[in-house]
């Protein structure tokens, strides 16, 4: 569901929640190590659900179109695939537990008409950080997190119906053949 609103010509802000939902199931492909023991708790696993939150601007000023953004997402039992041994030529799944992930991102655009094609310019900075909730199972822990910063700028050509980007100039004849 999102609401939108515009509050002046080029510029709205918005706001979204979302869910999403993976089906639990049964692991087929078990390896041979499996003891009977083991086997109710990891043939079996649940689904998993995600309910996401969002906030954002976007508009036209001086000539550019923008948009800013910040989510939210709290995942509850999430899935993880797990490889049970080491040359195994199968994966388990499992749910590890609850986790939430977090993150702002922002990108600026230029739209320049060359010839029949265009360029566009764009700078964008996105960041992200998450992390499983206390208690969560995880087979095998992986390296200490590190919150994820991420800056680009891109410039992409199209071309006009000819497939060239810069059209050929035309020649005219003055005098008949």
């Amino acid at each position: 569901m999102t609401l939108r609103w515009n509050f002046a010509p080029e510029q709205n802000l918005y706001g979204r929640f979302s869910t999403a939902y993976r089906s639990g199931g049964f692991n087929t492909n078990l390896p041979p190590s499996v003891t009977r023991a083991l086997l109710p708790s990891i043939l079996r696993y649940d689904a998993e659900n995600a309910y996401n939150y969002e906030a954002g601007w976007k508009g036209r000023f001086f000539g550019f179109n923008a948009e800013a953004a910040a989510y939210y997402t709290w995942t509850n039992q999430v899935q993880v695939v797990t490889a049970p041994a080491a040359g195994s030529t199968g994966f388990i799944l499992s749910n590890a537990g609850d986790a939430h992930i977090y993150g702002f991102e922002a990108e600026v655009r230029r739209v320049v008409r060359v010839g029949p094609g265009r360029v566009i310019s764009r700078l964008s900075y996105s960041t992200s950080d998450g992390e499983f909730e206390e208690g969560a199972f995880l087979v095998e822990r992986a390296q200490p997190h590190h919150r994820r910063y991420r800056r680009r700028l891109r410039h992409d050509r199209s071309a006009g119906r000819s497939g060239r980007l810069f059209a050929e100039p035309q020649r005219h004849r003055l005098l008949p053949r």
